[in-house]
């Protein structure tokens, strides 16, 4: 079975996001450290958010969220993973307090979980972010941090028990729905995949170019090109990413009219809208029909006068002559 790997977010970006939510769910109101630290994370002001933790740690040692957050920190920015170790062992010991909350055991458990997971130690992320879950069952997160495990350990039955046990517990949670869309591409079960990345597009329509990219992606798989090109017309309008581009290419070199109807037929809807013309003279451009592709792109130019489509208009002029 081909490799998951791509369907999942930067590592980086993953755990800053946990982070956040350890500030949010730690809830802790009474150190001004604490307090600017998580003002300064939600501006994205890192190294202030840091230096604010690294105090509440001076004058709180046993502080559960600074110890989780600093650990996450020195994971993610600076790559020392000892001491990353250090601090979430710090904090779990003494979550073991009986007086401590289950959230911040939970949190304690997460935070050295996401240290063997980056390390790829998944036999011990997993069991740390089973700890995690059997704190806090309700933090849909560590069922998605387990899933990712055994997504990397390949135990493909494991890995989409846990998002279906997602999808229970959180029915509109889309990354469980992309996860089982991706796996069932792997496994060439285009229709079930489709059905998975329509009940993504459902939940949110405005925010899923991904979905609409991967969907139209399986369209074309089962030959239905129409639907396809429609989907990847979707996936521009709301978001003009790599992957919806590359596939424009992909299908305007195999079945051009079909994807030049549907992407005539959005500009026609938005006439005012530059990027359909442009769109269309790539794909004119694409298949080498320069004087086509120079008429768009002149369109385009004239609806939004910038730089970037007049240098486009250049090189195509070149290549006519």
């Amino acid at each position: 079975m081909k490799s998951l790997s791509k369907i999942f977010v930067t590592m980086f970006a993953l755990f800053l996001a946990v982070s956040s939510s350890y500030a949010q769910d730690y809830n802790v109101e009474s150190s001004k450290y604490m307090i600017a630290g998580m003002e300064a994370l939600d501006n994205n002001d890192y190294e202030t958010a840091f230096n604010n933790f690294s105090k509440e740690l001076k004058e709180n040692p046993k502080s559960i969220p600074a110890l989780c957050l600093i650990s996450q920190w020195y994971m993610n920015l600076y790559g020392d993973f000892e001491e990353a170790l250090r601090c979430a062992n710090k904090a779990i010991e003494i979550a073991k307090n009986k007086k401590t909350d289950d959230y911040l055991r939970s949190g304690a458990y997460t935070a050295r979980g996401n240290v063997y997971y980056t390390l790829g130690e998944f036999d011990k992320a997993i069991k740390d972010y089973t700890s995690a879950i059997n704190h806090n069952p309700e933090e849909i997160e560590r069922y998605i941090s387990r899933a990712v495990c055994y997504m990397k350990q390949e135990k493909y039955d494991l890995f989409e028990a846990e998002c279906q046990k997602i999808i229970t517990l959180d029915p509109e949670n889309t990354k469980a729905y992309m996860y089982l869309g991706d796996l069932a591409v792997t496994n060439a079960d285009y229709d079930k995949a489709i059905e998975y990345y329509s009940e993504v597009i459902e939940i949110d329509k405005n925010h899923v170019p991904v979905a609409y990219t991967r969907r139209g992606v399986c369209y074309f798989a089962l030959g239905n090109n129409k639907q396809a090109a429609s989907d990847i017309v979707e996936a521009l309008d709301i978001d003009g990413n790599d992957e919806a581009f590359n596939f424009m290419l992909k299908m305007s070199a195999l079945c051009f009219d079909v994807v030049f109807n549907e992407f005539k037929s959005r500009y026609e809807e938005q006439p005012q809208n530059a990027s359909w013309p442009f769109y269309i003279g790539i794909i004119y451009e694409n298949v080498t029909q320069f004087k086509q592709a120079l008429k768009y792109y002149e369109e385009a130019y004239e609806i939004t006068p910038e730089p970037l489509i007049l240098e486009v208009i250049e090189n195509v002029k070149k290549q006519i002559k």
